[in-house]
């Protein structure tokens, strides 16, 4: 959620960041790499990002949600077939967002340290 008036969400898209227009009176959901984890690479994470504005404040308001952070994180049963190999190794939340938290990992990074045979 974000003031009205002054846009700066920015998605990356083939590499380059793209303006995201805010349309009022909604709020984004990005689904984050936990879905694209559960769903074994099916549903995409979108790299994001939030741009200063040298002429108006801008306001945002984000709000995480995920498992229990001892929870282990893996692709669900259910979206796996016999012609799909398992693409994230099992990992507690709570060590996926350290890693995701750390100051030496950036963007998608995190999902590709988790990932089997770098699929």
């Amino acid at each position: 959620m974000q003031n009205h008036d002054v846009d700066g969400l920015q998605i990356k898209h083939n590499e380059t960041w793209t303006a995201v227009q805010h349309v009022p009176g909604t709020f984004l959901v990005n689904v984050g790499d936990y879905l694209e984890i559960l769903s074994n690479g099916r549903y995409k994470s979108v790299e994001h990002r939030a741009v200063v504005n040298a002429q108006k404040k801008r306001i945002s308001v984000a709000v995480g949600n995920g498992p229990e952070l001892k929870a282990v994180i893996a692709p669900a049963s259910q979206m796996l077939d016999k012609k799909s190999d398992i693409q994230y190794r099992p990992i507690a939340y709570q060590d996926y967002i350290r890693l995701q938290q750390s100051s030496t990992i950036r963007g998608k990074s995190p999902l590709q340290a988790i990932k089997i045979n770098n699929i």
